[in-house]
């Protein structure tokens, strides 16, 4: 998908991206846009446990890996929140 014609568009290309959010990520490279994209799921939340998942995402070999992680901990932490 990446190194198709037109893969240098897709989310799993594996180019960094510099971030100016304006939170903590604020001026910051992050290896894909699929990386920042799965982290924004975990942005804000006052948990350990969502910055931990925040720092293995962004650490994450690949895109594919990232979207993983992002997945993975997203449903499990979503299921534990309770939403009011």
């Amino acid at each position: 998908m990446a190194w198709d014609e037109y893969g240098c568009f897709s989310n799993f290309s594996p180019h960094p991206i510099m971030v100016d959010s304006g939170n903590y990520a604020s001026d910051t490279l992050w290896p894909s846009s699929e990386h920042f994209y799965q982290a924004q799921k975990f942005f804000g939340v006052e948990d350990d446990r969502a910055k931990e998942v925040v720092a293995q995402i962004k650490g994450a070999a690949s895109p594919e890996e990232a979207a993983k992680l992002g997945m993975l901990n997203g449903f499990c932490y979503c299921s534990r929140v309770a939403v009011s």
